[in-house]
């Protein structure tokens, strides 16, 4: 009996020893575990930090820099590093006065420095000024800036003037002097007024008087208004040349339009067409087309029937004007295949307009092959007349070795100045 007692006594204090020690040695172990995983990260990082300690050493005692706002290193393209420019320091403190004391910025700025560096500080005060009290910058600007730095001091301000209050804005130009610190302040006004209320501006502008600051902001406006609704604008511009006669509006909004959609452009010029005479309203057309893309024109060109109201041999010349500007190339390969007539001509003399500076060889011996005989010979006069003002000696030789008519080569050669 005492044995099964003492049995049970035994189990019991075994059991009991389980339940208090078992947590315990869990904690130990996930101590050691603990101790185990930082033993293992210092190990990783001291070598490093010693590295850098070694390295700190190496470079010797620390020079103080400069006070200037460092350039950082920004990610650019395809990889490169684009370094951003440091700011001016002269920059800096006109902006820091301007949070002070525009006014006291302003004169402080007459009194430092002149020309660029006075016309930037300027216009970060202008910046500062505008955004809090644009009425007495602009106030102060028409009252005291003087030359360029006041036509760029009065447009940035109304920039953010017009942006913000546009209303008033509008109220304050009508009280400036007629003159172009009038036309600057306006046409500033109107092109950030149209994109976000283009009823309000193109009403307003519609109410004053016809003349230079009506057709100055009339063109900013439209050129403003292109960029996020051409549609609208190039309407009001057919509107605003039958009320005032004002046809630079159209060409303006065209060049514009041409390059957005030049689907939706083309019809407009046919309707513009249809309703008054514009010329060179095609020129227009077909230039911006040709600047953005010329192989797009150059096909555009070609598909236009002989009969087409928009067809004319002038248009060939456009396109070559433009095309040779970028890729001469290109452009007399397409010459090259066009049949002998007056559209190759026209298209000799476009090239020869723009590449008579850079090849005037080629450009002498293009013009030979014109067909009409009188323009080629008014051509080859103008060719070789301007060749001959910094390269006589290869004119010459020019003249004396091409293809042509002895009257004419003699003819020529006389007005080189050489027998």
């Amino acid at each position: 009996m005492q044995s099964k007692t003492r049995t049970f006594l035994i189990v019991g204090v075994d059991l009991l020893l389980l339940f208090v020690l078992l947590p315990l040695v869990v904690w130990v172990r996930l101590e050691f575990e603990d101790l185990q995983e930082a033993l293992v990260f210092q190990s990783e990082t001291v070598p490093a930090e010693g590295a850098a300690a070694a390295d700190l050493e190496d470079r010797g005692p620390e020079v103080p820099q400069p006070d200037r706002i460092e350039a950082p290193d920004l990610p650019g393209p395809s990889g490169t590093v684009l370094q951003v420019v440091p700011e001016d320091p002269f920059v800096a403190e006109a902006r820091r006065r301007a949070m002070e004391d525009p006014e006291a910025a302003m004169l402080w700025l007459q009194e430092q420095v002149e020309g660029q560096a006075r016309l930037r500080g300027m216009m970060e005060v202008v910046a500062v000024w505008a955004a809090r009290e644009p009425d007495n910058a602009m106030l102060w600007l028409e009252s005291n800036a003087q030359g360029m730095a006041r036509m760029e001091t009065l447009y940035s301000g109304m920039e953010f003037w017009s942006k913000e209050d546009p209303i008033s804005a509008a109220q304050w130009v009508e009280g400036m002097a007629n003159d172009a610190s009038k036309v600057t302040a306006t046409k500033a006004l109107m092109a950030n007024w149209v994109k976000r209320y283009p009823e309000e501006a193109s009403s307003w502008l519609g109410r004053q008087q016809p003349g230079v600051l009506r057709d100055e902001a009339a063109k900013s406006m439209v050129l403003s208004w292109a960029e996020v609704d051409p549609q609208a604008a190039s309407g009001w511009a057919l509107s605003e040349a039958r009320l005032t006669g004002n046809r630079d509006l159209i060409h303006s909004v065209v060049a514009a339009y041409a390059t957005d959609d030049p689907k939706a452009a083309e019809a407009y010029v046919r309707e513009v067409n249809a309703q008054m005479e514009v010329p060179g309203l095609v020129t227009s057309y077909l230039r911006s087309l040709a600047e953005a893309e010329p192989m797009r024109a150059a096909r555009w060109l070609g598909s236009l029937p002989s009969d087409d109201p928009l067809s004319s041999p002038e248009n060939a010349r456009v396109l070559m004007e433009e095309w040779s500007r970028t890729d001469s190339v290109t452009a007399s390969q397409w010459l090259s295949e066009k049949a002998d007539g007056p559209e190759k001509d026209a298209a000799i003399l476009g090239f020869a307009t723009t590449m008579l500076d850079y090849d005037p060889e080629t450009v002498a011996a293009w013009t030979n092959t014109i067909s009409d005989p009188n323009l080629r010979m008014d051509a080859l006069v103008d060719t070789i007349d301007e060749w001959a003002r910094s390269q006589p000696h290869q004119a010459l030789k020019w003249v004396q070795s091409a293809r042509m008519e002895s009257d004419l080569r003699d003819a020529l050669a006389r007005r080189i100045g050489w027998d």
